[in-house]
């Protein structure tokens, strides 16, 4: 089946990850960014996104979302039932480029654990840094 990775963000954060992904990585057709602008109603957003799934009815879709429950959140809630969504909260570019490098070896809901486990991953205190230098 066919895979989109949605950014559902509040802000430009989508987009900035996007296009921040696609510097590092290259160009990617199945990367879409669906950021809250400011003044936009939460109804509004939740269309926006709506048709994205309408748009690709022959796809699953990793939604890998900023903040839990802000309105990208919650504009998907309707659709954590479906069995082709999988949605991570905590987006970051190293989960992105993890996700984006590495999707085609996993299936959704591994997928979906993998972007979990890469973002976390992905952060480190200054000690945490200090040791792992230390230990090289």
């Amino acid at each position: 089946m066919k895979r989109k990775v949605i950014l559902a963000t509040h802000g430009s954060l989508a987009q900035a990850l996007l296009e921040t992904t696609q510097m590092i990585i290259g160009p990617h057709e199945d990367m879409l960014a669906v950021g809250l602008q400011a003044g936009m109603a939460p109804e509004a957003y939740k269309e926006t996104l709506e048709e994205v799934f309408l748009q690709y009815p022959d796809h699953e879709f990793l939604v890998l979302i900023d903040i839990l429950g802000g309105t990208p959140f919650n504009s998907i809630i309707g659709r954590l039932q479906k069995p082709n969504v999988q949605v991570v909260v905590g987006v970051n570019l190293g989960m992105m480029l993890e996700v984006m490098l590495n999707q085609e070896h996993y299936a959704l809901d591994e997928l979906a654990e993998f972007a979990k486990n890469m973002g976390m991953k992905s952060l480190m205190t200054k000690n945490e840094l200090l040791n792992s230098f230390a230990k090289e």
